[in-house]
């Protein structure tokens, strides 16, 4: 179970993950299936997660009984609360049944009040300036931009340093 703040990368990681296993690089063996929690809480009929994972990949079932997905439970918090039981019994039951196979679920920490008992829990640090600026530096290298990447920055400070004076005000 990934935790982290909103904004701290919580999805992007998913996604690299799946875009890398996709890849061959993590997981070679394993058939990756991202799934958005809300979708699935709020889809017609309520499926089942299995019923769900059968409507996005072809042979869904047979994958997992041979144990080789890699499911990705993207926003547990995003869940609206109507759903929350619903959902979380799912996860349980089903990640019980196909435990031969990889979760990984994201939420913030903030909601975090749902325990998985076979799940380790990992909390996604925030970046300190050094890296925040390495992040956008190598973003935009991608682009072949760095002027943006220095405005960019600029901009960054502009509001970090306005945020910290209007917490000085209160």
């Amino acid at each position: 179970m990934i935790l982290g703040r909103p904004g701290a990368g919580k999805t992007t990681f998913l996604k690299h993950l799946a875009i890398e296993c996709i890849n061959g690089n993590f997981r070679a063996d394993y058939v990756p299936v991202f799934v958005v929690l809300k979708s699935f809480a709020e889809a017609d009929g309520q499926p089942s997660l299995l019923s769900y994972l059968n409507q996005l990949v072809p042979q869904a079932e047979s994958i997992l009984e041979a144990g080789r997905a890699l499911i990705l439970l993207d926003g547990l918090d995003e869940v609206k609360e109507i759903d929350g039981d619903r959902v979380l019994r799912q996860i349980r039951d089903f990640s019980s049944k196909f435990s031969a196979n990889q979760f990984v679920i994201t939420c913030r920490i903030a909601a975090h009040e749902y325990t998985f008992e076979q799940f380790t829990e990992i909390e996604v640090a925030d970046f300190d300036s050094v890296q925040i600026a390495d992040f956008v530096g190598k973003w935009f290298a991608c682009r072949d931009d760095s002027v943006k990447a220095k405005r960019f920055l600029e901009k960054l400070e502009k509001n970090e340093k306005h945020q910290n004076h209007c917490r000085e005000a209160f």
